[in-house]
């Protein structure tokens, strides 16, 4: 694919095209959903989506579900509905590096999965998200279970490399490669959740249903079982708003304009 293809508002079609900014869960996209001007709420299949505008950029807002087949799924009917100009994946990670504290940004400048497929993001989104201040390059590290404790991470770092500003999530190969395929600039930004040498207050993997998202009222069922366990679970779910809070300052700011 030829940098002319790739960069963003090359050509007249793509300057028309919305851009899309996709999560996994709402909480981490709902602040952005909120700055939208003009927002309108439709159903493209089953799959609910924010259009609007973001400064003069035309933008769609998309929540596909946790886990790898919710997040092709649910991006897969949005790019076969509309033309997009580029991807914007953004959310929450775990830190496999030490470099990492909570609340860290990495721009993602590669992606890959556990199978060894590697995603190159698009240079031009690199480049415009390395302005955010307090951003690190790094990469995101797609994996089929949750890495629930600081063993687990602490293991994938050391199979991926040992590099900085590693992160590891669930749903960002997806996204990638549904964005390589249709020839989509794309870029996937992170903020940690948990530190590298954390664990979550569950095995959540403990909670996955048959298509591999979380199920939350299990969750729930289980901590209302073990009370000691609600006051963890909103800490982790504080930190998850906080970053969309930071997630979207920085589309705004450095992304989107």
């Amino acid at each position: 694919m030829s940098s002319e293809n790739r960069a963003i508002g090359r050509s007249a079609s793509s300057d028309r095209a919305p851009i899309a900014i996709v999560a996994a869960m709402e909480d981490e996209i709902r602040p952005l959903q909120r700055h939208l001007d003009r927002p309108r709420k439709h159903l493209v299949g089953k799959q609910e989506v924010f259009a609007g505008e973001l400064g003069r950029s035309r933008v769609v807002v998309v929540t596909t579900g946790d886990g790898a087949n919710a997040a092709t799924r649910g991006l897969t009917a949005v790019l076969e509905s509309m033309e997009m100009r580029a991807i914007v994946v953004v959310g929450v990670a775990g830190a496999l590096s030490p470099d990492l504290g909570k609340g860290s940004v990495v721009v993602c400048s590669q992606v890959r999965d556990e199978a060894g497929h590697m995603f190159e993001m698009d240079s031009d989104l690199v480049i415009k998200a390395s302005r955010f201040e307090v951003a690190k390059m790094g990469m995101a590290i797609s994996v089929d279970s949750i890495a629930s404790n600081a063993s687990q991470k602490g293991r994938l770092w050391q199979q991926y490399g040992s590099l900085p500003a590693q992160v590891v999530d669930l749903e960002s190969a997806a996204y990638a490669d549904l964005a390589a395929r249709r020839e989509i600039p794309c870029l996937v930004i992170r903020v940690v959740s948990d530190g590298h040498d954390e664990s979550l207050p569950l095995d959540f993997n403990q909670f996955r249903n048959t298509d591999g998202g979380v199920d939350r009222a299990g969750v729930l069922r289980e901590a209302l079982r073990h009370p000691s366990l609600m006051p963890k679970l909103l800490k982790l779910r504080d930190r998850v708003r906080s970053s969309a809070v930071v997630l979207d300052q920085m589309v705004r700011e450095v992304i989107v304009q």
